[in-house]
């Protein structure tokens, strides 16, 4: 996959092409640029829509190898955000470290390294480098975060991973710059 270092159009065109691993298999439909109307982007989806709120389009895909919502946001029939949802379910909590690394490595291979990254940690960042196989744990316990930001003329793409009473969120939030 080349690497786009600009339009939004681009970065989701990224978003919807990977199908399996970081190389996308297919050449994806057109995705339109901010400001896109509801239509547009039912036209352009790789998958049936699925139902939801009245402000919110989303279909099943896969990036990077893994199942995901590719969501998109509506402002008066106006596109203003996209995102990825990831769907995967794993017993073992590293297993999200691992699927998040993969959407990074294909962020990275597609924008370009990202201009912030960085893990926090709610309590002891020492409880957790003396046993990485405990970070997963505190990622689904809400004690410990991931996030990643690159930025493109014309949007912000933002890499998170967190968890909350077990339950973990995965996504990737494409905004546009001001």
């Amino acid at each position: 996959m080349s690497k786009f270092i600009g339009t939004t159009g681009a970065v989701l065109l990224i978003l919807t092409a990977a199908t399996a691993g970081i190389a996308a298999e297919t050449s994806p439909p057109p995705i339109p640029a901010w400001g896109a109307s509801r239509a547009e982007i039912l036209g352009s989806l790789p998958s049936p829509a699925l139902p939801c709120d009245g402000d919110l389009i989303q279909c099943r895909t896969r990036f990077a190898g893994l199942a995901c919502r590719l969501v998109y946001r509506f402002d008066a029939d106006r596109l203003v955000e996209a995102g990825l949802e990831f769907e995967e379910i794993h017993t073992d909590p590293n297993k999200h470290i691992r699927d998040m690394e993969r959407v990074r490595q294909a962020l990275c291979a597609a924008i370009a390294p990202p201009v912030a990254d960085r893990w926090r940690y709610l309590k002891s960042e020492d409880l957790y480098r003396a046993l990485p196989t405990r970070t997963g744990l505190g990622v689904v316990a809400g004690e410990v975060t991931y996030e990643a930001h690159w930025r493109t003329d014309d949007a912000s793409v933002e890499l998170r991973l967190d968890g909350d009473f077990f339950k973990v969120r995965h996504h990737v939030a494409i905004r546009p710059r001001s």
